[in-house]
């Protein structure tokens, strides 16, 4: 504040460094501009006047009828600047832009690099306003004045941005700006006032945001307190009517009781009083048995036939012990658990990015990134209304057009794309704050070129037949995962490894068997996006999930026909989501689940949709839009399942054929970062690679090829026939230790899988020759 008091007084210099620049020197003096030298005006600057004509400070050029420019009107009568509109009288002129210009335009003027060799003309009163337009604009129509606010924030113009063809920029651009070259517009002194200003402004602005918080406090205080005495409120009602039942239930309990036991008294009392008489028969008898008198004993037998005459008491009890609870719905536990549920928005610090994709992005193809919603308590939670906001800002500072759309299970899609190489910064906010990771640097680069990889051919192999760390016997499934390492199902050696992107072994896990954490011929391997490793135990009829060390955590499903149980699961495949998919093979379907082996759906052969669509489906992957694409092995074709539950749609591509874009036992499938689908097919002993936009086949390589294929997929059920020459690619060159590879003409041997690493690197597992084939390309 002192520094600025003495700029007011007239007492300290202005320094650019406010600016980080250093301020250029006039090349013409302030004291010459102001000066009434006369100046001749020739060329295009001459429409509408004479070629010899003297601007000057005379009287003499032409006459002023109206009295608005005489020298009695002082600088009233002078027009206004172009740049600062009416609040600045202009003073001078330049020919080169056709711009009028206060004296602080001029000074900016001479300080921008782009007009500081212009000539800058002082004006006179005695300039007629009438004859101004035909001198500016060569006999145009006269040019409208640019206002002096920033059309996007409405605030002052005070500088200039030179890496941005000098935009003008008010004090609120400058976060938009940083790094870049700003200098000063027109006098520093002023821009310095002028910057000072909105800074008071911006301050007031604080004490609204202050109080507007200090408000908000108490408002979450009252929805608390609120929402807490609704809380116990409905608890209580439904804790009541439990409380109640209880009571119910217990009273029936003991009616049942009392009902139970008088019958139980009564059978008592009745077997007591039988028991008397039996005794009492027992002492008639002893009394004349040694009675003569047969009147006596026809008496005592008349007295016996009457006793045994009266019902007979039942050899067991009449009533049983039989009462039981009948227990609810079991659902309705986890309903009460579940009762009721709070809504209190997004909270910026638990929502975020999911996966990693979003690092790396393609110049000039459309990016998206998916963003999980999250609130304070980290549960799923809409975004609804809840002010979300993404930038992409690119290398040189420029802002990318940016969409957000809202999905189902509190997910928002941003999208952009971008046009230019380089790290870009990426931001997504809620209600201004960041989320968890943001800002973050995506890498943009070129897309891929797979024809490279046919002229080229491998970069290295490792693995080779064995059972052996790093050896290989029949392997079959391959991912990569967050870690960078590569995952290989071992199929006839029943476990799994994992390796370096340079093939090197790290470690392995599992062994022949059923227990937990047991294989018996695994076959499709992959992650999520917690980087737990999910394997298809394909023998064992089910599906295993490790941790990212090979711990197991859980497994489901047996060999069976219902939804959930297996008949030789082949691939698996997981989303954003961490749904699992699963090729049911032999039961010619694909089933899908949570990542807690929950059942969600399902679609083949004994589905009501698409029934007999899939025979033997093998591979599996998931497209960013979220559909399912399916590798539907005995019918040579691949198969994209809607992500729709409730309309679900299939589409199909292809058929037998060895040209580009048929297939021949199609298996294992991937989708690169660029959006490519990679397929391996398999008889044709080649990997084909087809454009995520309309499944055009644009490459192949590892065996040999065909020159020509279809140019757009066919539908289900139409198959595509075309035809071709035979091609061959090079043989592989070198292996992990840098050997050369024996050449032969087909690369691969029935390749069965395929992944792409975080570097770009294409992995495809050579079943025929037990081994991992490597393949790069810039």
């Amino acid at each position: 504040m002192d520094e600025m008091e003495s700029l007011q007084d007239g007492t300290a210099t202005a320094s650019s460094d406010h600016f980080n620049l250093q301020s250029s020197v006039f090349e013409t003096p302030p004291s010459m501009l102001a000066r009434n030298d006369s100046y001749s005006i020739w060329g295009n600057n001459t429409a509408g006047w004479d070629s010899g004509l003297q601007l000057e400070n005379t009287h003499s050029v032409c006459s002023d009828p109206s009295g608005l420019f005489s020298p009695s009107r002082g600088c009233s009568s002078l027009p206004s600047c172009a740049s600062c509109g009416e609040e600045a009288h202009a003073t001078h002129f330049c020919p080169d832009c056709k711009d009028l210009l206060c004296i602080v335009c001029v000074e900016a003027h001479q300080r921008v690099r782009v007009t500081r060799d212009h000539k800058v003309i002082p004006l006179t009163s005695t300039v007629p306003q009438a004859v101004l337009p035909h001198f500016l604009m060569g006999g145009l129509e006269e040019k409208a004045p640019v206002s002096s606010l920033c059309p996007h924030h409405e605030g002052r113009l005070v500088a200039l941005c030179e890496w941005c063809k000098c935009l003008p920029l008010c004090s609120t651009c400058f976060p938009e700006h940083m790094g870049h070259k700003i200098t000063p517009l027109g006098d520093l002194r002023g821009a310095l006032f002028a910057i000072v200003a909105d800074s008071r402004e911006e301050e007031k602005k604080c004490d609204e945001v202050e109080g507007e918080i200090g408000r908000m406090v108490e408002r979450v205080d009252s929805s608390v307190q609120a929402v807490a005495c609704e809380l116990r409120s409905v608890i209580h009602l439904h804790v009541a009517a439990l409380e109640e039942r209880k009571r119910d239930l217990l009273a029936l309990v003991e009616t049942i009781r009392l009902s139970k036991m008088n019958a139980l008294k009564s059978q008592s009392e009745s077997v007591s009083l039988h028991k008397t008489r039996l005794l009492q028969m027992a002492q008639m008898v002893d009394q004349v048995k040694d009675e003569e008198d047969m009147s006596k004993l026809t008496a005592t037998f008349d007295n016996l036939v009457q006793i045994y005459s009266m019902p007979r008491i039942g050899r067991h009890a009449t009533e049983s012990d039989s009462i039981k609870f009948i227990a609810p719905d079991p659902s309705l536990l986890p309903k009460l658990r579940g009762l009721g549920g709070l809504e209190s928005g997004a909270c910026a610090m638990n929502c975020q990015i999911l996966g990693e994709g979003y690092r790396r992005a393609i110049r000039e193809r459309q990016t998206t990134v998916t963003i999980q919603m999250r609130d304070a308590c980290n549960q799923v939670c809409r975004c609804k209304g809840q002010q979300v906001g993404g930038s992409v800002i690119a290398p040189n500072g420029t802002p990318l057009d940016v969409t957000l759309s809202e999905r189902e299970n509190g997910l928002v899609v941003l999208s952009y794309l971008p046009v230019s190489d380089g790290m870009h910064t990426l931001s997504v906010t809620v209600r201004g704050i960041p989320i968890s990771g943001c800002p973050a640097q995506v890498e943009v680069r070129r897309g891929r070129n797979y024809e490279d990889i046919s002229a080229h051919g491998e970069l290295f192999s490792f693995g080779g037949e064995g059972t052996g760390d790093g050896q290989l016997c029949r392997p079959w499934g391959i991912c990569c995962d967050m870690m960078g390492r590569i995952l290989v199902a071992d199929r006839s050696n029943n476990r799994i490894q994992m390796f370096d992107k340079d093939g090197n072994f790290l470690s392995k896990f599992g062994s022949a068997g059923t227990r937990a954490g047991q294989f018996d011929r695994p076959a499709g391997i992959t992650t999520n996006t917690l980087n737990q490793i999910i394997v298809a135990d394909k023998d064992n009829h089910r599906i295993q999930v490790f941790d990212q060390d090979g711990t197991f955590i859980l497994k489901f499903g047996e060999r069976g026909r219902p939804v959930g149980l297996f008949n030789y699961p082949w691939g698996v495949a997981s989303n954003n989501l961490n749904h699992i998919a699963v090729s049911d093979t032999r039961n010619h379907r694909v089933q899908i689940f949570t990542s807690m082996g929950q059942f969600i759906r399902k679609c083949g052969f004994d589905s009501a949709h698409f029934y007999k669509h899939l025979d033997s489906p093998r591979g599996l992957c998931y497209l960013p839009d979220g559909q399912l694409l399916i590798t539907d092995f005995n019918n040579h074709r691949l198969a994209v399942l809607s992500s729709s539950r409730s309309s679900p749609d299939m589409k199909c591509y292809g058929s037998e054929g060895d040209a580009q874009g048929l297939f021949c036992r199609p298996q294992g499938v991937k989708i690169d970062p660029e959006g490519h689908i990679l397929v391996c097919d398999s008889r044709n002993n080649r990997v084909q690679i087809f454009c995520g936009d309309d499944m055009r086949c644009v490459a192949s390589f590892g065996g040999t090829t065909k020159t020509n294929g279809f140019q757009m997929p066919t539908e289900l059920a139409t198959p595509v026939m075309v035809g071709g020459t035979n091609t061959s690619l090079p043989p592989p060159l070198f292996n992990a230790q840098n050997n050369k590879i024996r050449s032969s003409q087909n690369v691969l041997d029935r390749p069965t899988d395929v992944c792409v690493s975080t570097e770009g690197r294409i992995y495809v597992v050579d079943f025929g020759n037990n081994c991992i084939r490597v393949f790069y390309n810039q």
